[in-house]
This record gives structure tokens, C-alpha cells and sequence, in this order.
């Protein structure tokens, strides 16, 4: 009992981790997104309260999705960078989807 709540404890940490980064870069996106909103505008007043709300609405969505995931997320990129190169290494098992065989073609 005692290693399956070793990897318990591991993964609550990592959720709170990943949940507490993902709030922190969308408020960060946000905010920049608002500097440079208001440099456009003369009076520096814009009425975005219902936008705000709603980003917020998903911002919680979005941070609660990535810490469920986040162990996942890796092996999603390691994975799609594994099919990237089995389609340009071999063509032919994968359809020849691969972007240089139609530019060949279009030539």
C-alpha cells in the first residue's frame, strides 16, 4: 500500500502543479493581451467585462483538463513526433502522405 500511495501523492503534486502553471500563463496571456488592447485605444477604456467571464469560464476548463492529463501529455507529443518520422522515413506505409512526394508530383 505504501507505493501506491508514493504514486498517489506524486501525481496530486503534479496536478496541482500543472493547474497552478496553466492559471498562471493564462492570466499572463491575458494580461498582455490587454496592454496591448489598451495602447490602441485613445480614452484606454474598453468594455470587456462579459469577455473576461467567459475566458475565465474556460481558463478553469482548459488548467482542470491539462492536471487531469498531464502525465499523458508527453507521451502525446513523443508519440506524434514518433509518426512524423516513421511517415517521412517510410513513405509507403503511410500512403505517402508525406508533404515532399506531392510536391514531386506537382512539378
Amino acid at each position: 500500500m505504501g507505493v501506491i500511495t508514493k504514486i498517489l501523492m506524486i501525481y496530486i503534486i503534479g496536478t496541482i502543479c500543472a493547474f497552478a502553471a496553466m492559471i498562471f500563463f493564462l492570466r499572463k496571456s491575458i494580461s498582455r493581451e490587454d496592454e496591448e488592447e489598451f495602447a490602441y485605444y485613445e480614452s484606454g477604456y474598453c468594455d470587456y467585462e462579459y469577455g473576461r467571464i467567459v475566458f475565465g469560464i474556460l481558463q478553469t476548463v482548459v488548467s482542470i483538463f491539462v492536471a487531469a492529463m498531464w502525465p499523458f501529455i508527453p507521451l502525446i507529443v513523443a508519440g506524434l513526433y514518433i509518426y512524423e518520422w516513421v511517415g517521412n522515413r517510410f513513405p509507403g506505409l503511410m500512403g505517402h502522405l508525406s508533404d515532399e512526394k506531392e510536391d514531386a508530383d506537382s512539378d
